[in-house]
């Protein structure tokens, strides 16, 4: 009974892929850059929203929906660029400029 139930977990481990995107984040002196890839979505599917605490992300897939937040202080929520090219996204948050 036990090697039936650990082939069977092995099976579907194999055949599982991660849901979660491959990510990266920059953050630099101009401000924050996340790129992620999103081979299977399109537009519709993605939805950003930004705030003066950060950034979230949040994509429905065909294999589950995946939501992350990005720590974004310092940032303008107003002036975030985004685009979505190839299957993959692109956000730039430039930091806030202070006036003293």
């Amino acid at each position: 009974m036990y090697d039936l139930a650990k082939r069977l977990l092995e099976m579907v481990e194999d055949d599982m892929e991660p849901v979660s995107p491959y990510m990266e984040v920059i953050e630099g002196e101009e401000g924050l850059k996340i790129s992620c890839e999103l081979p299977e979505a399109s537009a519709e599917h993605i939805r950003i929203f930004a705030s003066d605490e950060g950034i979230r992300l949040c994509i429905k897939r065909s294999r589950g929906s995946v939501s992350h937040f990005f720590q974004a202080d310092g940032t303008d929520p107003n002036a975030l660029e985004c685009s979505f090219v190839n299957g993959v996204l692109s956000i730039t948050a430039p930091k806030r400029h202070r006036l003293y």
